[in-house]
């Protein structure tokens, strides 16, 4: 992975993976990849779970995410939006 500046070089920068997985209490797959990025099973992006391409932001995504993905069980699909947000903003502190 080529980096400048913190910002990944997309020519040369890794395909993001999946590197966690998770079902919701109601049954929904929610998927973490390794940008950062989170989305249900169907492929449809979790609101405001997007990818980044600066390295810091990444990191601190990612860690947001396996927070979430801690309680995904006993949470509904229509709450993760809001559960990203929470760990995304403790995250960027």
């Amino acid at each position: 992975m080529c980096e400048a500046n913190g910002v990944l070089n997309g020519a040369t920068a890794m395909k993001a993976e999946v590197i966690k997985t998770g079902i919701t209490f109601d049954g929904k797959r929610v998927e973490l990849w390794s940008d950062g990025a989170m989305t249900f099973g169907t492929g449809q992006w979790v609101k405001g779970a997007g990818a980044s391409r600066n390295v810091k932001t990444i990191s601190a995504n990612v860690r947001a995410g396996f927070k979430v993905m801690g309680n995904i069980s006993i949470l509904t699909a229509e709450e993760i939006s809001e559960e990203v947000y929470k760990a995304r903003k403790q995250e960027n502190r």
